[in-house]
């Protein structure tokens, strides 16, 4: 139910539905920071890059994939950071995958080592 609200939010171009988007990935769980980092990326919310970064550095199961690519979206220079992390920290070979998968798009040199 909270990802679909969530989703939501991030459809209606409602300028005020940013700040609680924010707000999620401080306090979610990692279903609703993924969905939540999607949203925020889709929506360009550039404010939103300090609140990934912190989730990034500070949530123990974040969704590095997801952050990476909303990071990625707002042209932030850490998208490879949250992929390499994830990469080594990924929960499962799936996500691991993933986040190497972007890092081979991105052709970013520092991702060749993880």
């Amino acid at each position: 139910m909270a990802v679909a609200a969530i989703r939501a939010l991030g459809q209606i171009r409602y300028p005020e539905a940013v700040p609680p988007l924010i707000e999620i990935l401080g306090q979610a769980s990692p279903d609703t920071a993924r969905a939540a980092a999607g949203t925020l990326g889709e929506r360009g919310a550039r404010e939103a890059i300090p609140a990934l970064v912190r989730c990034l550095e500070e949530m123990p199961d974040c969704p590095y994939h997801d952050v990476g690519d909303a990071l990625w979206k707002l042209n932030s220079g850490r998208a490879a950071d949250a992929w390499i992390a994830g990469v080594r920290k990924g929960p499962w070979w799936y996500p691991r995958a993933a986040c190497a998968e972007a890092l081979g798009k991105t052709r970013s040199e520092r991702g060749i080592p993880p």
